[in-house]
């Protein structure tokens, strides 16, 4: 079964690629990154599907910056992975943005995910204040794993950070770091996130368990 790596249509994907990113984040479960990349479910699915899925095609259609690739089976037309490219022309983090969790009720699972995120984001910046390509979210769905599917989404950023003489960031998890340590990334930074509280309601308690305590992630 052949695949084809295509330009992604904003006005029709994001909601199968919302399903399948959710699905290769749930197989295995990757702790943290749920609470960014797959939400965990408040009850209901396919509500958890919508709201990623506007939240992709927001993001998206907002940022110049934003390049969305997806691998499509030529057999079945189905798609099978994706990938987001971040390609930043100059510095991202010369200006100051807000971040909020909104896809989180306004309880203790919002102030796990907004420390969470408060902790990881000042270890991404390092070494990446410069132009760069930004490898945000890539993925294959389970049944299609295997097939050099993420190999072949990995090789568009290394051919145009290629083209534009720029470095690649990315921070990578423990499933996916083999797959970058074998096309030549190395570990510039270890971020363990560990949110912490000194009260924690019922809702952070059950986050916490569903994801873990901590989570480290490989700034690559």
């Amino acid at each position: 079964m052949p695949f084809e790596i295509r330009e992604v249509d904003a006005g029709t994907d994001f909601p199968t690629i919302a399903e399948h990113l959710i699905e290769a984040f749930d197989d295995p479960p990757q702790g943290g990154a749920q609470v960014f990349l797959a939400p965990l479910s408040q009850g209901d699915e396919a509500a958890r599907i919508t709201e990623r899925a506007a939240r992709l095609a927001t993001s998206h259609a907002m940022d110049p910056c934003s390049h969305w690739f997806k691998a499509v089976d030529t057999d079945t037309k189905e798609i099978v992975g994706a990938a987001l490219w971040m390609v930043h022309s100059s510095n991202p983090f010369t200006h100051q943005h807000d971040f909020s969790v909104s896809w989180f009720p306004d309880n203790g699972s919002r102030r796990f995910a907004e420390l969470s995120g408060a902790i990881f984001r000042p270890t991404h910046r390092n070494g990446s204040e410069t132009t760069h390509l930004d490898l945000a979210i890539m993925f294959t769905a389970p049944k299609h794993r295997r097939r050099g599917i993420a190999q072949q989404l990995l090789l568009w950023g290394i051919k145009k950070a290629d083209e534009m003489g720029v470095e690649i960031f990315l921070d990578a998890g423990l499933v996916g770091k083999p797959l970058y340590q074998a096309n030549g990334f190395v570990v510039v930074a270890e971020n363990l996130i560990v949110p912490h509280a000194e009260t924690k309601d019922a809702a952070w308690e059950e986050l916490e368990h569903q994801v873990g305590s901590s989570t480290t992630l490989y700034l690559m």
